[in-house]
């Protein structure tokens, strides 16, 4: 060290503490007469020179010009008093930097002088850090300033330490005002409570708040916010940040929306309410003059008086195909057409298509026939409704506009998984054929080819648009080939899934299995549709073309000792017709043994009793489905295998197919009301199907688990069980597992509109009003055998019915209902007064003991039998009893059930008078 700044050894002070001053990580000088007289190793650093250069340096040129005279002040005062500072200031280097240092001073005695220690510290990284810092807050100050939202900062009590400029205007108060302010003083009374329990919630629990709610301002105003905030950990505590954002005007476009919403459901609601107004105002006509139109062309007429009651059948029929595409339509344009998920069989769903224009291609003298892959499975899940309606469309377009020729059906199997199938259908014919230019414009609405064409064969132009939609609903594609002259394919593909495996009931019989079947006939669309029909039933197929062929095929199966064991014989055959070669076959010594099956294209009256006398076992006219071409071959099988050739029963023929099947078809009846039992009994009767009549809900459980039931007619209101409570039983396996997915059939006297919902929401199939129509009972019955796989005949549809409700009793409308079976007629009168008698004494029993549950439950049985005995003054005085028992008073029950009195004696004495003049004609 330079002996010139060294301390002196009169100062043994410094000299003591050197090694430390030499070494300390601070600048420390020793300043006399504003010199330097010292300076340590780090002062050097500091102000980066050289010590040596830097002593007898006046002090002030280290520091920096705008502070030189604060410090003067500083060292000036060290001089006098024991020491001075911390002051701040900044230092000047050699290199011309400037650096910021924290200074103190104090006196002390240097080589016999007063002199000052100065000691400095570096603080230019901490002036530079706390610079950025204001440089931040400010900038944040000045961007939460520019914020559209209100920004704040709170302590761990909710009392705000900043707010902006929009936070203050958002709640109308000044900036001081809101420091003072704990916020949730001006929510809304009804928001208070409960925002005021999230935030504490939140800030104790140190977790993020967010929630709309409203404030009143200091002006009054109502205004909804929206406050968010989360916690802020630092050194100096917990706080929360967060923003307040003004949503009033979205609250109000909500509310707007909301209303919007709701006006637009209640139009939706009006609309489709007003669509099945006009549905059933439209129809009801429409079906009295169908209805009566076809009953007028089977009484006796002259030719002009049949031509032109037909002329009106036919105008009718059109004019109603015409309201219900437009009604369609009309739906679909509301967004209002759903689509349902049931079980169906695609064989009995095609086929039962065929069967509904199968007489409109017979008129046109058409080929009509169905060809369905025998790989695809019969039980798929789907909407068999609208499938049929758009097969419905597209065939009966194609028998419009052929005149001469084929119209067919093909379903082929594009692909398949475990779950489900993709199917094509095709409708192709030998028709007019259509332009290349007009095929675009096929399947929009209310478009025809031209003008001619419409005046030719009417329609809307509805149908294909009303197909195309229900195509794409079913997530599929329609589409069209055609030519001028020479016919169309119209297609369309969809999925469907597959119905879950239950049981091998809908396999083919084991009978079938592997046997040998000989089809003659040249015609290549018919014999591609026995050919997959007979794969699907596991036999083997031969073909013949002409009587040499049909013999050769007979003769070698029976060399080899595999016979054939029925011959199917088409009439159109090359060279023989049917008959003859059904007599050849008959006649052969070796093969008369045979049966043979007649596959006629057009039946004619005489047809079976010929072919019997020939020795045919069967006959079946084209279209020939699947499922009787099955029973016939088994029946005709078996009758061959037992030796009787003279069967009893006759030729198998179609309609004898259908009334075996129907026989052997049991539905359960449960109804607690005798009559109604009696009346779905009878009906069931005659349509052929066997029946079984409980009177309860266990009683029904006890029946399934004794009897084979393929439907259920499920009375819903009865006492103690109901049906709601008895079809969950069922659905739970009560009456045995087997049982559990038995079609249901609601039979109830509640119409009223979201019923029938409420009845498949309980897991029931389908809804039948009370009273009972055949018409309507006997198409929910087909509806639901039809979903099962099972094929049954249809039965005509009746006209509404448009009865009179002060009517006393409406004789035609009961002997219509039974059929004009008088017998019934007269037995369901006795059931209905006798039962209607044990009825009234419970109900005045019940009446008397103010027991008012079980006096509505006996006065709505009444209800019910009474419309189905066409009793309506009785059905609506009943109904007033079950209305007045409800409201639990006595004197308005029986008012009520005095009318009710009077209203059976007026029955009474009409039935009796009615009886009486019957007995005196029939005397």
């Amino acid at each position: 060290m330079n002996t010139k700044h060294r301390p002196p050894a009169a100062v043994p002070s410094l000299q003591n503490y050197q090694v430390l001053i030499e070494n300390v990580r601070q600048a420390v000088l020793v300043v006399c007469e504003a010199k330097i007289e010292y300076l340590n190793a780090f002062a050097g650093k500091l102000l980066e020179c050289d010590c040596d250069r830097l002593l007898q340096t006046p002090l002030l040129e280290i520091v920096h010009p705008q502070d030189r005279e604060e410090f003067n002040q500083q060292c000036a005062a060290a001089l006098e008093v024991e020491s001075t500072g911390p002051f701040i200031f900044r230092v000047s280097t050699r290199n011309g930097a400037t650096r910021w240092v924290e200074g103190a001073a104090g006196p002390i005695q240097w080589n016999g002088q007063s002199a000052c220690l100065i000691n400095l510290t570096d603080i230019t990284a901490t002036i530079a850090t706390e610079k950025e810092l204001k440089e931040k807050e400010e900038r944040f100050r000045l961007i939460s300033e520019t914020l559209p939202v209100g920004v704040f900062e709170t302590d761990s009590k909710g009392i705000c330490l900043y707010t902006n400029t929009c936070w203050q205007q958002l709640f109308g108060v000044t900036l001081s005002e809101s420091l003072v302010l704990d916020w949730r003083e001006m929510l809304h009374p009804q928001d208070k409570k409960g925002v005021s329990r999230d935030w504490s919630k939140a800030m104790a629990k140190m977790r993020s708040f967010s929630r709309d709610c409203r404030i009143l301002t200091r002006d009054g105003a109502r205004r909804w916010v929206h406050v968010h905030s989360s916690p802020v950990f630092s050194d100096s505590g917990i706080s929360f940040t967060g923003s307040v954002e003004d949503i009033t005007h979205r609250k109000k476009a909500e509310r707007e929306l909301q209303r919007a919403k709701e006006d637009a459901e209640a139009a939706n609601r009006s609309k489709s309410s007003f669509l099945a107004n006009m549905s059933h105002e439209i129809r009801t006509p429409m079906n009295g003059v169908i209805g009566m139109s076809s009953l007028l062309l089977e009484t006796e007429m002259s030719d002009e008086q049949r031509d032109f009651a037909e002329t009106i059948k036919t105008s009718a029929d059109s004019l109603l195909t015409i309201i219900n595409d437009i009604l369609d339509y009309s739906k679909m344009e509301a967004g209002k057409l759903e689509l349902e998920e049931i079980d169906f069989d695609l064989r009995v769903m095609t086929e039962d298509v065929v069967d509904m224009l199968m007489v409109k291609a017979h008129e046109k003298k058409l080929m009509f026939g169905c060809l369905i892959d025998h790989n695809i499975p019969s039980l798929l899940q789907g909407d068999p409704g609208r499938i049929r309606q758009v097969l419905i469309n597209l065939v009966g377009n194609a028998i419009k506009f052929t005149s001469d020729g084929e119209v067919f059906i093909r379903v082929d199997l594009l692909d398949e998984t475990d779950a489900d199938v993709h199917l094509k259908f095709n409708v192709t014919d030998t028709g007019i054929g259509i332009n290349k230019e007009k095929l675009d414009d096929l399947f929009q609405s209310f478009s025809q080819l031209d003008t001619s064409i419409t005046r030719l064969f009417g329609g809307t132009g509805l149908g294909l648009a009303i197909s195309k939609q229900l195509v794409m609903l079913m997530q599929g594609r329609i589409g069209v080939e055609s030519q001028v002259g020479k016919g169309s394919n119209f297609h369309f593909d969809i999925r469907l899934a597959r119905q879950p495996v239950r049981s091998a009931g809908t396999l083919p019989a084991p009978e079938l299995c592997n046997e040998k079947i000989l089809v003659t006939g040249r015609h290549l669309p018919s014999l591609l549709i026995l050919r997959e029909q007979l794969k699907a039933l596991k036999c083997r197929y031969l073909a013949a073309g002409d009587d040499k062929e049909i013999f050769a095929h007979l003769a070698v199966a029976e060399e080899a000792g595999d016979p054939v064991r029925a011959v199917l014989v088409e009439t159109r055959f090359p060279g023989l017709d049917g008959e003859a070669i059904g007599a050849q076959i008959k006649s052969h010594p070796q093969f008369g043994h045979i049966p043979l099956v007649m596959l006629a294209g057009f039946g004619k009256p005489g047809d079976v009793a010929r072919l019997k006398k020939i020795g045919f076992a069967g006959y079946l006219t084209w279209p020939v489905k699947q499922s009787q071409l099955q029973v016939c071959l088994q029946k005709v099988i078996q009758i061959a295998n037992d030796g009787n050739t003279e069967d009893e029963s006759g030729i198998v023929t179609r309609h004898s197919i259908k009334e075996a099947q129907k026989q052997q078809i049991t539905i359960l009846v449960v109804d607690d009301n005798a009559v109604n039992r009696k009346v779905a009994c009878r009906i069931l009767e005659k349509l052929g199907y066997a029946h079984h009549a409980v009177g309860s809900g266990p009683e029904a459980l006890e029946a399934l688990r004794q009897i084979t039931a393929r439907v259920v007619l499920m009375d819903v209101q009865m006492p103690g069980m109901d049906g709601f409570e008895t079809t969950a039983q069922i659905r739970n396996g009560a009456a045995g597992q087997k049982n559990s997915d038995v079609p249901i059939i609601a039979l109830t006297a509640h119409a009223m509109a979201g019923y029938k919902e409420k009845c498949l929401a309980a897991g029931m199939n389908d809804y039948v009003t009370k009273p009972i129509s055949p018409e309507d009972l006997h198409a929910a019955v087909k509806a639901r055998l039809t979903c099962c796989g099972d094929a049954v005949d249809k039965y005509p549809v009746a006209a509404e019915s448009n009865s009179d409700p002060t009517a006393i009793f409406d004789r035609q409308e009961l002997m219509q209902r039974v059929g004009d079976d008088e017998e019934l007629f007269e037995e369901l009168l006795a059931v209905y007064l006798e039962d209607t008698g044990m009825q009234l004494a419970k109900l005045r029993q019940a009446a008397e003991e103010e027991d008012w549950v079980q006096a509505a439950n006996h006065a709505h049985t009444i209800k019910g039998s009474s419309a189905n005995i066409a009793a309506h003054a009785l059905k609506g005085a009943a109904h007033e009893v079950e209305k007045a028992a409800k409201t639990n008073s006595a004197g308005l029950l029986h008012r009520a059930l005095s009318t009710l009195y009077a209203e059976l004696e007026k029955f009474k004495s009409l039935v009796d008078e009615a009886q009486s003049a019957s007995s005196a004609h029939s005397a």
